[in-house]
């Protein structure tokens, strides 16, 4: 198992596994961490951007 967190950017076409594979094969050792880091974070930014602006609950 891959000690990098979990990447989803919820496209059926590229999983976790193929994005690390991605990473691992065109990017030196000591950079892979970081660029994994950064993709989750945009990723999280897509994604809190889809949600609806406010939330109502009754």
């Amino acid at each position: 198992m891959s000690s990098y967190p979990n990447i989803s950017f919820k496209n059926p076409f590229v999983d976790d596994k193929m994005l690390h594979n991605y990473i691992k094969k065109f990017f030196p050792v000591e950079m892979q961490k970081e660029i994994i880091e950064e993709l989750t974070q945009f990723g999280n930014h897509l994604e809190n951007q889809a949600k609806p602006w406010a939330v109502f609950s009754f």
